[in-house]
């Protein structure tokens, strides 16, 4: 199976975002995507695969930290196990 064949199978499942981009601008978060943004972003992948990266997505979790002024939140990233 290619990348792009995996990234169009999984995309509900996957972070995908322009090679060229940053701050966020121009990604899709397959789990958070409804429908309509899922087939658009589909049609822009086909048109231009090269300008894509997919990469699965990661769970944070929010754990209490103590800070100068209190307890805050504080989110960390859980890696997926392998």
């Amino acid at each position: 199976m290619t990348p792009l064949a995996y990234t169009l199978d999984h995309l509900a499942e996957l972070v995908v975002k322009p090679v060229a981009e940053s701050g966020g601008y121009g990604i899709i978060i397959g789990p958070h995507a409804t429908r309509a943004q899922l087939d658009d972003f589909r049609a822009r992948l086909l048109a231009d695969p090269a300008n894509y990266i997919s990469q699965p997505t990661l769970k944070l979790s929010v754990s209490p930290t103590l800070t100068d002024t209190g307890v805050a939140h504080a989110t960390s990233i859980c890696a997926p196990s392998r």
